[in-house]
């Protein structure tokens, strides 16, 4: 049990392996509650690439107990959510609700995730409507230029596969291997509960504990090898108003002692509105409306990725730009004065999204799942608190190498 300002943690792990943890916010007027599998994309076979967010949606077609209307209905008809995602290292079926309706949020919640029929009309159903998300996709620049970016830099490597899969693959994949993938993967330790609310652990446990000690304690072993990054320059000609810029380099994974270094710089480099890039290209310059930078951790892997989105005739001008903060970067460090400032910006965003009840049921769950330990935001608060000149020295001279960055646009063919 850990205990911070008000805010209780407790985890119960069942016989069979599966992971229950909650932090209890006594004042609030939700419930926040996700089923986690610790598997995702990256764990697909190649033939099988865009399986566990076909499976993700196939799950809300209907249930032992539950259409797709009543799934639909059950939580929004009470001023509930209920919504699920899939990332390349997990998938997530996740609601929001009044404490009131605790008992029927996880029963939906356990019917999503264990208890979906996932019939022949229904499978092909849905294959249709991700063909026209894939298409919808290709189609939002801003969006696919990320995936592209990553099956580049990842070449040949579940890390890099697009988590939509392609319309290939699509037709490749069959019921029964989505189906296998679901009975398979979705017991054991690989599934863990995370709530946040004003609900007691106990009966947290006591309300779950008869439906997941049903599980299965056989967790299959994930067979995951580290990317490989690989540096290259790449224009996609497309016949667009706005050419789309994306630059990006190694970072490190989520585990490595210098990621909290690294967050400092992304939010100097383009976490915000004072960031270096916002100001220069955007509020300086005019070049473009859209400008950021982000950290993308997997557990054995990073980037750091910078976008930028303007007029195709001023490409050279923005990523001569990029390079020189870039290289003024290498050059000079933060002194202390500016790592000071973007640690109280960061440690403020932090003490404010502590309030949101969804953020804090995620970061839970992640940690159990990453670290199999609890971190509350005064932990995490103190490791940014710590971070170092030196530091951000060490960070800058392992990771930010500008022989390595790797360069890709989307817009109009160059002239």
């Amino acid at each position: 049990m850990s205990t911070a300002q008000g805010i209780e943690f407790q985890k119960t792990t069942l016989s069979n392996g599966v992971r229950i943890v909650t932090e209890a916010h006594p004042h609030s007027h939700a419930v926040s509650a996700g089923i986690w599998m610790c598997v995702g994309s990256r764990d697909e076979k190649p033939q099988h690439m865009g399986l566990a967010h076909f499976l993700e949606h196939l799950v809300f077609k209907g249930t032992r107990k539950r259409s797709a209307y009543q799934l639909a209905k059950v939580m929004e008809s009470r001023g509930g959510d209920l919504n699920a995602f899939t990332s390349r290292e997990s998938i997530c079926f996740h609601a929001l609700a009044l404490p009131k309706d605790l008992e029927l949020m996880f029963d939906v919640l356990l019917d999503l995730s264990f208890k979906a029929t996932i019939p022949q009309k229904d499978y092909d159903l849905e294959r249709k409507v991700i063909q026209q998300e894939i298409a919808m996709y290709f189609d939002s620049h801003e969006e696919y230029i990320f995936d592209y970016f990553s099956e580049k830099s990842y070449p040949k490597h579940p890390m890099g596969w697009p988590i939509l899969g392609t319309h290939h693959t699509l037709e490749i994949i069959k019921r029964s291997d989505v189906i296998d993938f679901y009975k398979k993967m979705f017991v054991g330790e690989n599934v863990i509960v995370g709530v946040c609310g004003p609900v007691p652990h106990e009966k947290i446990v006591e309300m779950l504990r008869p439906h997941l000690e049903k599980l299965s304690s056989k967790t299959p072993k994930l067979n995951r090898k580290k990317p490989k990054y690989k540096k290259f320059k790449e224009h996609i000609v497309r016949d667009t108003e706005q050419s789309h810029i994306l630059m990006g380099f190694n970072a490190p994974h989520i585990k490595h002692p210098l990621r909290f270094a690294s967050y400092l710089v992304n939010t100097a480099l383009g976490g915000g509105m004072t960031s270096l890039l916002y100001q220069q290209i955007r509020e300086k310059k005019g070049l473009a409306y859209s400008v950021y930078s982000s950290i993308s951790n997997g557990t054995d892997s990073g980037q750091s990725l910078i976008y930028a989105g303007t007029d195709p005739d001023k490409v050279d001008k923005v990523k001569e730009i990029i390079y020189a903060n870039l290289k003024k970067l290498k050059r000079e460090g933060f002194n202390k004065n500016l790592l000071e400032r973007f640690k109280t910006q960061i440690t403020g965003f932090m003490i404010i999204n502590e309030d949101d009840l969804e953020s804090r049921m995620t970061s839970l769950c992640l940690n159990e799942m990453i670290f199999e330990k609890y971190r509350s935001t005064e932990d995490v608060i103190k490791s940014i608190q710590n971070v170092t000149v030196g530091d951000v020295r060490d960070y800058i001279d392992q990771y930010l190498d500008l022989d390595s960055v790797s360069e890709l646009t989307l817009g109009p063919k160059i002239k």
